[in-house]
């Protein structure tokens, strides 16, 4: 009944859409953030796959005592969204995540030479944290100023970037770690993400740059 339901009641109203609507187009300052949200999930994704096998070399640890130790990283992530999110909303975006991309480069570089799984454990919950602050910054700043129509479409853009990142990462990752060792692709997105630092203030906008008055930044660019 529902799905009968959204048919019917939605199909007048998509029509209308479909004639008004005017051509979503990505503004420059969109595709910066865009390009710089694609390399962060290339990064993250260098790793992120090969944790199991990196413990299970490193650590010679089994299925049960790497469980427990994503627990914690699991418990803070799930719960922190919230606070983690208010933080850019009141440092700015483009501060957040800066801060949170070098505690992040800090954390993977300190983890290589970790000696125990517990060290390990809170370290890695401190990357995810400053990992998950960093997108959710990022998320927020590419979704501003950008008009409630638009926002599906706006969305589907946005993940592509990460659908790319997320394909190429755990490749590049699993082939370093087999050909050059485990712990040469977290070096590798230590020196990444110190190098994204610095990108960082030449691409992203400013905070106080953004005018609220503005219900899309697009419409300049729709109209062209």
């Amino acid at each position: 009944m529902a799905v009968v339901y959204t048919m019917v009641t939605s199909r007048a109203s998509e029509q209308q859409r479909k004639i008004d609507l005017p051509k979503f187009i990505l503004s420059p300052e969109k595709r910066k953030i865009w390009f710089v949200n694609m390399l962060l999930c290339l990064f993250s994704g260098m790793i992120g796959v090969l944790l199991i096998p990196y413990l299970q070399e490193r650590y010679d640890a089994d299925l049960e005592e790497i469980a427990i130790t994503f627990l914690l990283p699991m418990l803070v992530s799930s719960f922190s969204g919230s606070f983690l999110g208010k933080l850019g909303d009141r440092a700015g975006y483009r501060k957040a995540i800066a801060i949170s991309i070098v505690i992040s480069c800090l954390t993977i570089s300190t983890i290589v030479f970790s000696p125990r799984l517990s060290i390990f454990a809170v370290l890695w919950t401190i990357f995810i944290i400053s990992n998950f602050s960093s997108f959710l910054s990022l998320d927020a700043m590419f979704f501003r100023g950008i008009s409630e129509e638009h926002i599906g479409d706006a969305s589907g853009k946005y993940s592509i970037g990460a659908y790319v990142g997320g394909i190429i990462g755990p490749a590049l990752g699993g082939f370093v770690f087999d050909t050059y060792g485990s712990t040469v692709p977290y070096i590798i997105f230590a020196v990444s993400m110190a190098l994204l630092v610095l990108l960082l203030f030449r691409v992203l906008p400013k905070d106080n740059s953004y005018n609220p008055a503005l219900t899309t930044e697009n419409q300049t660019f729709s109209q062209k």
